[in-house]
């Protein structure tokens, strides 16, 4: 819910540097990563109600590098209350609860997730979908032939899911330039243990004195799908009594200060795709001090 992987990289560059990062929203962590690697920070402090912080942390240490089950839909709500892998990365838009594919689009999922990952080309063939058998022959890695399979449904047309092309070659260049250091600089992150991993209320975070931006990602006023009430008023209280703490929503009380805007498509239905304006807001008092810094609107 709410996935900020589109526009990481935008919010972290308008947000000031720092000795220490803290996000006591962390969600999925995609500002968390962009955080880290914009070298603007030296030490990270992130936490979630839910686990999926805990999970990211598992990440880095490489607990799902050899990851490549199939998690169909009754998988998923027999597996999901004890393994968060299967509760995160297999359900809608994150919302830990409900499966991340319709019963239409599940067997072409399934079934390019065994071609992928297994070379096995017959689920495929029972949905009358034509692969022909040297496709993957001289594919070696993961994402090579994720590559190709896309490219060939496209093709074929046979799968309205398949995606754009154009998308996909936008992907493909961007992967091949940032995979490896991304994958890099995170694991340099983790010898160095200059990350604190922490599940619980945002008010239990331990906010250390010194040069620290907090960025609160909370659950958007007015939008449903979270595991967890939020209390909106309290947040605002909290966050006003912070030095340095920066918050991501469409609309903010008239005490906060709109820093920065941008455009982003938002599809938390599999109908959706709508745009709406993204804000990082700061409270006005603290906004009076950053003399122009941001406001990049």
């Amino acid at each position: 819910m709410g996935s900020k992987s589109a526009i990481a990289k935008w919010v972290v560059d308008n947000l000031p540097p720092a000795d220490t990062w803290i996000e006591p929203f962390a969600g999925g962590c995609a500002v968390t990563h962009a955080a880290i690697l914009s070298g603007k920070y030296k030490r990270f402090i992130i936490n979630d109600i839910t686990d999926s912080a805990k999970v990211f942390l598992d990440a880095i240490r490489g607990k799902f590098k050899a990851e490549s089950r199939w998690i169909s839909r009754a998988d998923f709500f027999k597996l999901k209350e004890t393994d968060a892998y299967v509760r995160l990365c297999f359900s809608f838009g994150n919302d830990q609860r409900t499966y991340c594919y319709g019963a239409d689009i599940e067997p072409y999922k399934r079934a390019f997730h065994y071609a992928v990952f297994f070379n096995d080309l017959r689920p495929f063939q029972e949905l009358g979908v034509d692969i022909p058998a040297e496709t993957l022959s001289n594919k070696n890695s993961i994402y090579e032939k994720r590559m190709c399979l896309k490219k060939l449904l496209i093709r074929l047309r046979s799968e309205k899911h398949a995606g754009d092309l154009q998308s996909l070659e936008r992907l493909q260049s961007l992967e091949r330039l940032q995979s490896l250091e991304r994958l890099e600089r995170l694991e340099r992150l983790q010898s160095l243990q200059r990350l604190v991993v922490t599940q619980g209320d945002y008010r239990d975070v331990g906010i250390p004195t010194g040069n620290c931006v907090i960025y609160c990602d909370p659950p958007y006023r007015g939008t449903a799908g979270y595991l967890n009430e939020f209390n909106h008023e309290e947040f605002y209280e909290w966050a006003a009594r912070q030095s340095s703490c920066f918050i991501s929503e469409y609309d903010m009380p008239d005490c906060f200060r709109l820093v920065a805007a941008k455009s982003k498509n938002v599809t938390l239905a599999a109908n959706s795709n709508n745009k709406k304006l993204e804000g990082i807001w700061v409270h006005k008092c603290r906004a009076n001090n950053m003399n122009g810094r941001l406001f990049n609107i």
